[in-house]
């Protein structure tokens, strides 16, 4: 079988050692799916500087450096908090390219307004910053929705990477 996040992992190594840049992640509900397949890549070493599973809010706050008022307001998922989870990678790792992923990976949690397979994203690097929020659908499972957000970054920053 086609392990496609091997596959991604393997040409963002690839990509990000040619052009000799570094990233970080902070992963919430992904739980570090993603810094997993990229650590399986020989040479992750060079270009991965490391990541947080801030899987709590009290990761988010005292390691990501998170502010209480985001989380109050807007809730762990949300473009806001993911972007601050971002803001605290480049604290801790000063790499070129930092990703964050927040969501609801279900198969409880969900509401009308942040339903399950709702995730938000952010991507910063030298001179942009992209912040948007998926939907993949609350008829998926767990592992499904970590899947595709796992994906879904990957691709995101073999695009970003291209330009």
């Amino acid at each position: 079988m086609k392990n496609i996040e091997r596959e991604l992992s393997q040409k963002l190594i690839e990509k990000l050692s040619a052009h000799s840049k570094t990233i970080s992640l902070a992963e919430s509900c992904t739980g570090g799916r993603i810094s997993s397949e990229l650590s399986k890549i020989s040479g992750a070493s060079r270009v991965f500087l490391g990541s947080v599973v801030s899987y709590s809010n009290d990761a988010k706050l005292n390691i990501l450096k998170v502010k209480p008022e985001s989380l109050a307001s807007q809730g762990a998922v949300s473009e806001r908090v993911a972007e601050e989870m971002c803001r605290g990678l480049e604290l801790l790792f000063r790499s070129d390219y930092r990703v964050s992923v927040t969501g609801i990976a279900g198969p409880t949690g969900g509401t009308s307004e942040k339903p399950v397979g709702m995730v938000c994203f952010c991507f910063l690097g030298p001179s942009f910053q992209q912040t948007l929020t998926k939907k993949f659908g609350d008829q998926l499972g767990r592992e499904e929705i970590q899947k595709l957000s796992s994906e879904f970054v990957l691709k995101e920053l073999l695009k970003i990477l291209e330009t």
